[in-house]
C-alpha cells in the first residue's frame, strides 16, 4: 500500500523473481502523491511502469486506485505480507491497518514504513507502539525505521524468531547487521550511478574538446583584453590531503576532473594512510594527471602545507577528501580574480550544499543559515562567529598564503578560520559568491566531530585571546563580548554530551574548559555558572541535573543572549 517510485516494491518483486516463488504481488497507489511524499505528475507512474513491466508483470500487477477501492479486490484471509506506506499521520495509518486486517491470513506479516520518524504530523511511530501491546514485533531503526509485525497466529518461523529476539545486545546486533546490508546496497547503487555517469562523460568528451578548441581560438582573439591576460596568467593547483579516506577519495578526485575550468595540476598528499586510499589514487593516476605525495602522519594542516609547498600554481584550490566540487567550482571562484581591485585580492570563497554521509542532499546553500556575515568586512565579524570560509569552497593566492605563513600545524580544527583571519589582517581582500560550488559532507565520523577538534577549539581560543587582548581604554573587550559568547555554546554542548554518554574524564575536561570561558563571559553568565563549578567537576553528580537542564533550556537561551 503506497508505491511512489517503486523502490521497496521492486525489492519484493526481485526477491520473488530470483527465488522462483509462486507469489503474487500487487502495488496499490494512485500515483498522484500526498502531503508527505509531495504531489507529482504522470512521469512518476510512467517511469516505474516502464521499469516494472518487462521484469515482473507475469506475477505482479500495478493497481492504480485508492486503498479502499483496492481492498475490494482481495478475499478475506488471502494476504500473507502487507507493506503499509501510505499517508503517515496517525489516523490514516491506523485506518489502513484496521480496514485491511480482515484480508490478512493466519501467517500474515505486516510491515510499517517510517516507524522512527517522530516529527511533523507523522504518527506511524505512535501506532507501532500501540500494536506492540497486541502483537509480537521487531523494529529496525535505520532508514527512517521499519516495523515488522507478526499479526498471524501462525507467522513464519524466521519472523517469529526475529520478534522474540531477547536482550539489548541481541537486538543491537540484528539492527546493525541489517543497517550494514542496507548501506552496502546503497553503495552498490551509487557505484552503478557513477559508472553510468562515466559513460555519459566519455560520450560528451568529443564535444568538450570541440568547445575547448573554440575557447582557445576566442582567447587568442581576446589577447588584448586585460581580463583575458589575467586569466591566462592564472595557474591553479588543486591540493587534496588524504588520510584513510578510501571511501570518498575517488568521488572527490572525479569532481576535480569534471571541472569546466580544469586546474593546472592536481596534488594528493597521503598523510600516512593505513587504508586503500593511496592505491585508489594510483589507479586514477593511470588515466589522469595526479601527483601523489607521501609523508608520515602529521594532521590535515601539515598535509596541506606539504602539498602547497610543492605546488607550482599562482592560486591554490583545496579540497577535503570527503567533499566534492560542482563542475563550475573553479570557474566561479576564479572570476573575482579577473576583476580590477583597489587592493590585492587574497581569497575568493562561495556557498556550499551540505550532504550526509551517503552524499544525499541535506541543505542547499547552507551558509545562509549561519550567523556569520559574508564577505568579511571587519575583525569583529571574524571573531564573533565561526568564519565559515571552508577550504573546500575557497580559492586563494599563493602570495597571500606565503605572506601569512600557511596553516598553523598545531591546530587540528579551526586552522581554516586561523588562516583566513590572518589573511584578512594582513590586508588581503576577499570576495564572496552566494552560489553553492561544493558538496560539503557532514557526518559524525568526519573531522568536524572528532575529539581533536574539541582540543583544537580551545587551543584556537587561547591563541585568539593572546592576539586580541582587551583594551579597556578603547572600550574593546574582545574576550568578554566576542570570543566568550562565540565559544560558550559549543562548550556547553560538549559538556552535556559527555555527561549523557557517561564519559567521566571527557566531562571533567569539558567542565574545566566551560568554566574557563564562563569566568571571562558577561556578568550574568559568570554569576550563573560560578556557583555550579564544584558540581560540574563531579560528572557523577552533575548527570542527575540533565533532565532539569533540558527543561530549563528555553530559559537559559534567553539569559545567555
Amino acid at each position: 500500500l503506497g508505491t511512489h517510485h517503486g523502490v521497496s516494491y521492486a525489492a519484493f518483486c526481485e526477491a520473488v523473481r530470483r527465488g522462483g516463488l509462486p507469489t503474487r504481488c500487487f502495488a496499490v497507489d494512485t500515483w498522484e502523491g500526498d502531503k508527505h511524499a509531495g504531489f507529482y505528475d504522470e512521469s512518476v507512474f510512467a517511469g516505474f511502469r516502464s521499469f516494472h513491466d518487462p521484469l515482473y508483470r507475469d506475477f505482479s500487477a500495478l493497481l492504480r486506485m485508492d486503498f479502499a477501492a483496492a481492498r475490494e479486490q482481495f478475499a478475506d484471509g488471502s494476504i500473507d505480507l502487507l507493506h503499509i506506506d501510505g499517508e503517515h499521520d496517525y489516523e490514516s495509518v491506523r485506518r489502513d491497518f484496521e480496514t485491511w486486517l480482515p484480508k490478512l491470513s493466519d501467517r500474515a506479516v505486516v510491515l510499517f514504513h517510517d516507524t522512527n520518524v517522530p516529527e511533523r504530523d507523522f504518527g506511524v511511530w505512535r501506532l507501532w507502539r500501540e500494536l506492540l501491546a497486541r502483537y509480537p514485533g521487531f523494529e529496525f531503526l535505520h532508514g527512517s525505521g521499519l516495523g515488522v509485525l507478526a499479526v498471524g497466529a501462525d507467522a513464519p518461523l524466521p519472523v517469529a524468531a526475529l520478534t522474540r529476539a531477547d536482550g539489548a545486545d541481541a537486538v543491537r546486533r540484528i539492527r546493525e547487521r541489517f543497517a550494514c546490508l542496507g548501506t552496502h546496497w546503497e553503495r552498490e547503487a551509487e557505484l552503478r550511478f557513477e559508472r553510468t555517469r562515466v559513460t555519459v562523460l566519455e560520450r560528451d568528451n568529443a564535444e568538450l574538446r570541440r568547445q575547448i578548441s573554440e575557447a582557445v581560438a576566442h582567447a587568442a582573439r581576446a589577447a588584448d583584453d586585460p581580463r583575458a591576460r589575467a586569466a591566462s596568467a592564472m595557474r591553479i593547483s588543486a591540493v587534496i590531503p588524504l588520510y584513510n579516506g578510501a571511501r570518498f577519495i575517488t568521488e572527490a578526485l572525479k569532481s576535480v576532473f569534471a571541472q569546466t575550468l580544469p586546474p593546472s595540476e592536481v596534488i594528493v598528499v597521503d598523510d600516512g594512510s593505513t587504508d586503500s586510499g593511496p592505491d585508489l589514487v594510483q589507479e586514477l593516476a593511470s588515466d589522469h594527471p595526479i601527483t601523489l605525495l607521501r609523508k608520515s602522519n602529521g594532521g590535515q594542516s601539515s598535509a596541506r602545507n606539504f602539498g602547497i609547498a610543492r605546488a607550482h600554481g599562482t592560486h591554490i584550490a583545496l579540497l577535503d577528501q570527503d567533499d566534492a566540487w560542482y563542475p563550475d567550482h573553479i570557474e566561479v571562484l576564479a572570476r573575482p580574480f579577473l576583476e580590477p581591485a583597489a587592493r590585492p585580492l587574497g581569497w575568493s570563497y562561495a556557498n556550499l550544499d551540505e550532504v550526509d554521509e551517503a552524499g544525499q542532499l541535506m541543505i542547499r546553500r547552507c551558509l545562509r543559515l549561519s550567523p556569520s556575515p559574508h564577505p568579511k568586512r571587519d575583525v569583529d565579524d571574524c571573531l564573533r562567529h565561526d568564519m565559515f570560509v571552508l577550504p573546500s569552497a575557497s580559492l586563494f593566492t599563493r602570495e597571500a598564503f606565503d605572506a601569512v605563513g600557511g596553516f598553523d600545524e598545531s591546530l587540528s580544527g579551526y586552522e581554516d578560520d586561523d588562516l583566513f583571519l590572518r589573511m584578512f589582517r594582513a590586508g588581503f581582500g576577499c570576495s564572496y559568491t552566494d552560489e553553492a560550488v561544493t558538496r560539503w559532507r557532514v557526518f559524525l565520523r568526519s573531522a568536524s566531530f572528532s575529539p581533536r577538534m574539541a582540543e583544537s577549539r580551545m587551543a584556537y581560543l587561547h591563541k585568539l585571546m593572546r592576539q586580541f587582548p582587551d583594551v579597556p581604554r578603547l572600550q574593546r573587550f574582545y574576550t568578554r563580548d566576542l570570543l566568550a559568547p562565540r565559544f560558550f555554546p559549543m562548550l556547553v554542548h560538549e559538556y552535556t554530551r559527555a555527561l549523557q554518554e557517561r564519559r567521566v574524564t571527557d566531562a571533567q575536561v569539558a567542565a574545566d574548559n566551560l568554566l574557563f570561558v564562563a569566568r571571562r563571559h558577561r556578568l550574568k553568565v559568570r554569576l550563573m555558572l560560578g556557583s555550579l563549578g564544584p558540581l560540574m567537576r563531579h560528572p557523577e553528580l552533575a548527570w542527575w541535573l540533565l533532565p532539569v537542564v533540558d527543561s530549563l533550556r528555553p530559559v537559559l537561551r534567553r539569559v545567555l543572549r
